[in-house]
């Protein structure tokens, strides 16, 4: 005796019910504990997959959904593309920046994760309350004393490179709670041009801060 799964369906092919099957040594199928209807009969085949399904229907050689597919959650599609965008703005700020280095006219990047943050702002302290310089150091280079006019310079670059992320981001933000399909909210993406408006008003911004860095 041989026991295997088995789809009830219906006359139109429509799944009825899962069961167990006993099949004894001539090859009849018996279902356990069900007894089959009129125009009910037994389909082995691809119990798994129609399983899977919501309402499946067997069309003589294979199965095939027919339910509808479910409309998606916009709310949480948005949860989930305000942490995505979140991340990359705090990749791109941590990624860093170029500045040039009044003392030296050379270009150089300077990482900025948070603790270079907070190794700035001291910097950047110290200067403006009388220190000649600060120790500091561009990316992949030697640490040295860098005179104030260079820490303002970087503190400034730094300044304006983690603003443009932060506006950006808020930007791409509203235009994510805008967006009124599935479609849309897949299609936003960091580096992603902003629609016309906001993007209007992102240059407002940055440019009416320009006089505060």
């Amino acid at each position: 005796m041989e026991t295997k799964n088995a789809i009830v369906i219906d006359s139109d092919g429509y799944k009825a019910e899962y069961v167990l099957v006993d099949v004894d040594d001539e090859g009849t199928e018996t279902p356990r504990y069900y007894t089959l209807k009129d125009g009910e009969e037994l389909i082995c085949e691809g119990t798994a997959e129609a399983l899977s399904m919501q309402e499946p229907q067997w069309d003589g050689t294979a199965w095939t959904e027919t339910a509808p597919p479910l409309e998606p959650d916009l709310e949480l599609l948005r949860e989930s593309k305000m942490r995505e965008l979140s991340a990359t703005a705090n990749t791109a700020i941590a990624a860093g920046f170029d500045a040039v280095i009044p003392s030296t006219g050379e270009a150089a990047h300077f990482s900025l994760q948070e603790t270079d943050q907070i190794n700035l702002a001291t910097a950047l302290s110290a200067v403006q309350q009388g220190a000649a310089g600060f120790p500091y150091h561009a990316d992949g280079q030697l640490c040295r004393l860098y005179p104030e006019e260079d820490i303002v310079a970087v503190t400034e670059a730094a300044t304006k490179h983690k603003m443009y992320h932060t506006t950006y981001a808020n930007h791409l933000f509203a235009w994510t709670k805008d967006a009124e399909t599935a479609t849309e909210i897949g299609g936003i993406t960091y580096g992603a041009e902003l629609p016309e408006t906001l993007a209007a008003h992102m240059w407002e911004v940055l440019t009416a801060a320009e006089g505060t860095v």
